[in-house]
């Protein structure tokens, strides 16, 4: 898409039959001339064009944030779940005085909060990491944009003349378009690979979560045994 707007320019001079040296046609070619009007007319559609796989990229970043927010949640909703009924038997044996000293439920919820946040970190870490590198890739498109938005006027304050706008506006324009190319497959490419650790970073902190599930049952099994030898 990016070469055939490089190819329009091209197509549109030609037919316009304005592609000449003369002095006199590059004269009558200044800012509401013919010139004038295709490179307005082609900045205003490349922008449109620009302003649309932006407003793409951010669907796809927005996907892939709520994607990784999703499994976050899942996995310590499944846990906490899972942990619904042995807090509750925990919380009515530890409520005794005499088991006050074994665990508290302010430090059984510290310790499950904690145990599981280490299950998460590299969820956390990846959902950082992505929303930094987006915001990069947000932030440059948007300045790509703007850059094409005022190409037409910084190429006319080079010199005023039909040749060296038209020179200056093709070979800009295919340099934006490059880089901007360039850009949004780096963006893509970022998508893809953290959809990618996404899936392996899940899986390795559901298998996490189920071990702390796993231990702390067992860990609250233990407290309440010895919790009701000093209550006896």
């Amino acid at each position: 898409m990016w070469k055939l707007l490089i190819l329009i320019i091209f197509v549109v001079f030609f037919h316009k039959g304005i592609a000449t040296g003369s002095t006199s046609l590059a004269r009558q070619n200044d800012m509401s001339g013919p010139v004038s009007h295709i490179m307005e007319n082609l900045v205003i559609h490349t922008k449109q064009v620009a302003d649309e796989l932006g407003s793409q990229l951010s669907t796809k970043i927005d996907g892939t944030t709520q994607t990784i927010l999703g499994d976050i949640e899942v996995i310590l909703a499944s846990a906490l779940e899972q942990l619904t009924e042995p807090i509750i038997e925990a919380q009515s044996i530890l409520s005794h005085p005499e088991c006050q000293q074994l665990l508290t439920m302010e430090e059984l919820r510290e310790r499950i909060d904690s145990q599981l946040m280490i299950c998460t970190k590299d969820l956390n870490d990846l959902l950082f990491a992505f929303q930094n590198d987006s915001d990069q890739y947000t932030k440059s498109l948007q300045s790509g944009a703007q850059q094409i938005v005022d190409l037409p006027s910084q190429c006319e304050e080079n010199d005023y003349s039909f040749g060296s706008i038209t020179a200056c506006f093709i070979e800009k324009i295919s340099e934006l378009n490059h880089d901007l190319a360039l850009l949004l497959n780096r963006a893509s490419m970022s998508i893809i690979q953290t959809h990618h650790l996404t899936k392996q970073s899940t899986e390795a902190a559901l298998t996490c979560a189920d071990h702390v599930v796993a231990q702390t049952v067992e860990y609250m099994d233990k407290i309440m045994t010895q919790c009701q030898n000093n209550v006896k």
